[in-house]
């Protein structure tokens, strides 16, 4: 059986350490201030990220993968003849998963999977894969797991403020003043692939509270654990697992993702939230 390597765009927000203690390939994804152009972990990293996000006065931009970049980059992984599981961000959001399945059509033993998701969502995902990987599944059965999966995958965060929702577009400068003033948090979470605002609520308390009503909705699946995530506010996200803990108690913690560029352009720092993969 030939060998199996698992790959995911950099918006999965892995770590390049944990990345290497899985055996995964990070694609790095590109992010602009303006006419300046990063590479995300590469060249711009998250604390670097956020930093120019609070002093930018222009919303800054993300490029998506393009099918050349890509079939160059599938080539080179099958080279020694292992087949390519390339896990990509939600194809609602980017056109990324568009050019990996062109690129994919151009390369042999290549299965893209649009993960339907962004951020952690991705990478439990990504965890995910590396366990099907580890008990020898192929590549092809890796990916069809893998579209199963991303339609479970529960993903709820709040939001400080709406601020980078207002210079991004998402949402209008009244509303925005309204909220700052009324201290409203917004609660966002995916659907069918898209990030949406499902609820808001006053104050971090509250928002907290409604996140665990939510996650509380579905039962975890225990084969896949849960996983945090904030944007560089650790006490955040050390408030929200303390209204967590009766969902999450008994359950295996992944290792926590600070949230990068692509997500943390429209929520800027503060952000907290849980993934999980819903019982089936």
């Amino acid at each position: 059986m030939n060998m199996v390597k698992i790959l995911s765009d950099s918006t999965c927000d892995l770590s390049a350490r944990e990345a290497e203690q899985l055996g995964v390939t990070i694609i790095p994804m590109s992010i602009s201030f303006g006419d300046d152009v990063y590479l995300q972990g590469v060249n711009l990293s998250t604390d670097e990220f956020y930093e120019k996000l609070s002093k930018s006065q222009i919303s800054p931009t993300t490029a998506q993968l393009t099918p050349y970049d890509l079939e160059m980059i599938y080539r080179e992984e099958t080279a020694d003849g292992s087949e390519v599981v390339a896990i990509h961000l939600s194809s609602v959001l980017s056109g990324t998963y568009n050019s990996a399945a062109l690129a994919a059509s151009e390369v042999n033993g290549v299965y893209p999977v649009d993960s339907l998701n962004a951020t952690f969502g991705i990478a439990i995902l990504v965890r995910a894969a590396t366990k099907l990987r580890d008990r020898g599944k192929s590549a092809a059965e890796i990916a069809e797991e893998l579209t199963v999966l991303s339609k479970r995958v529960r993903l709820y965060a709040h939001i400080p403020s709406l601020k980078y929702l207002v210079r991004g577009g998402r949402v209008s400068a009244a509303a925005g003043v309204i909220g700052g003033v009324l201290n409203i948090c917004p609660i966002i979470g995916v659907r069918d692939g898209a990030v949406v605002t499902l609820g808001k609520a006053r104050g971090k308390a509250a928002a907290c509270r409604e996140i665990a009503r939510l996650a509380g909705m579905d039962e975890i699946d225990p084969e896949y654990g849960v996983a945090f995530a904030h944007a560089k506010d650790r006490q955040a996200l050390a408030e929200l697992k303390t209204h967590l803990e009766p969902l999450i108690s008994g359950h295996k913690e992944s290792a926590e993702i600070e949230v990068g560029p692509v997500i943390g352009t429209h929520t800027g720092s503060g952000a907290a939230g849980i993934v999980f993969i819903a019982k089936p």
